[in-house]
């Protein structure tokens, strides 16, 4: 359970000695994993889907390192039990995306846990219950998710999105 996580975590995320990470993201990953956790604060640097065919939980922030350039966007699957759940009023600065991909009764959810949260991005969910959202959720849309760049659009009202960066990514030193 998480291996796949950690392994993907080794070729695409890098530890920082202050107790963060910055996860380097160009196209789109796929994960098959249980669940997927962010429980530290993560910098995103590139642009890119993170695609997990389960559950993830959002515990620190999660920051674009150039809010003009480096996007998230953050993917479940509800048919293996999939959910996004936020458990941080810290920022979380990524287009969050639940959905169920077939009728089998799956409703794919963006939920809070323990407290409310902010989001600078977007939300696409089966369902989303406002009235089961902790009091102070704020959503932020961010336009920079819906420009001019390629979009492959599968199954129903999901956009997958390929942002180009011809530059190569480096570690800060």
């Amino acid at each position: 359970k998480g291996k796949a996580w950690d392994i993907a975590k080794n070729n695409i995320v890098i530890p920082m000695a202050d107790g963060s990470q910055i996860l380097n993201i160009d196209g789109i990953v796929a994960i098959l994993a249980d669940e997927v956790i962010f429980d530290r604060k993560t910098v995103i640097r590139g642009q890119g889907v993170l695609l997990v065919l389960g559950k993830i939980r959002i515990l620190e922030s999660i920051i674009a390192k150039n809010p003009d350039v480096d996007r998230l966007v953050l993917v479940s699957r509800a048919e293996r039990g999939g959910a996004i759940v936020v458990e941080t009023s810290k920022e979380i600065q990524a287009y969050l995306m639940c959905h169920s991909f077939s009728a089998k009764g799956f409703k794919g959810t963006v939920s809070t846990a323990l407290s409310a949260f902010n989001v600078f991005g977007g939300i696409s969910a089966d369902t989303l219950n406002f009235f089961k959202l902790k009091q102070g959720s704020r959503l932020k849309y961010n336009p920079k998710f819906m420009d001019d760049q390629p979009k492959l659009v599968l199954a129903k009202s999901i956009h997958y999105y390929k942002i180009y960066n011809n530059e190569k990514i480096e570690p800060d030193s």
